[in-house]
């Protein structure tokens, strides 16, 4: 299965060093796993445990 999806970075994901806001990149990896595991394992009942650096 392939799967591709894209985001727009707008203004309002840019630090003020006019460079992608790490947070907002964490969400959307986050949003992109949540999506790729509802349909891998066919539950849609599903959460992030742990995020570590």
């Amino acid at each position: 299965m392939r799967f591709h999806t894209r985001k727009w970075v707008k203004p309002e994901d840019l630090n003020p060093n006019s460079t992608l806001f790490g947070g907002r990149l964490l969400a959307w990896i986050d949003e992109e796993l949540a999506l790729y595991s509802v349909i891998q394992l066919e539950n849609n009942k599903i959460v992030t445990k742990h995020v570590r650096d």
